[in-house]
């Protein structure tokens, strides 16, 4: 009896463990040569959908979802993107403004100039930043 429970609750442990999310990663758009590529490595890593005309980004994702105990996974992405003029209010959407930006934007080297930004909104774990005279987005999500 005991070693039929014993056996029972390894098989639920490894069926439990088992990953259900995006692999970890620590990439940068940089690796990617075409914009439709950068796109679909993005959208392995954040829920939303947009379009970009320019995309640059930086994604770090921990899955701390497998083994015995799983833990939370950890997240940190910075995207700088040249978006539709139409699309800039969809980054910002129920979001508060902010007096504040983001604490360092993860080191991201961009060729995309982002002194412009001088709108700021948050939400829990988010940033987004907007230059509405370039249609540039700066957006941060972190969850460490």
């Amino acid at each position: 009896m005991l070693r039929r429970l014993c056996i029972a609750f390894l098989l639920g442990t490894l069926a439990c463990s088992a990953r259900e999310g995006p692999a970890s990663t620590n990439t940068s758009s940089s690796a990617f040569a075409t914009l439709p590529e950068k796109v679909a490595f993005l959208e392995r890593y954040v829920t939303f959908r947009r379009h970009y005309l320019e995309l640059e980004y930086g994604v770090f994702y921990r899955d701390n979802g497998g083994g015995l105990l799983p833990g939370p996974s950890e997240w940190d992405i910075t995207i700088i993107a040249r978006v539709p003029a139409s699309e800039l209010a969809a980054w910002h959407e129920g979001m508060k403004p902010s007096e504040t930006q983001p604490p360092e934007l993860a080191n991201l080297a961009s060729a995309l100039d982002t002194r412009g930004v001088d709108t700021w909104y948050q939400a829990l774990g988010k940033y987004v930043g907007i230059d509405r005279a370039h249609v540039l987005v700066v957006y941060r999500a972190s969850a460490h």
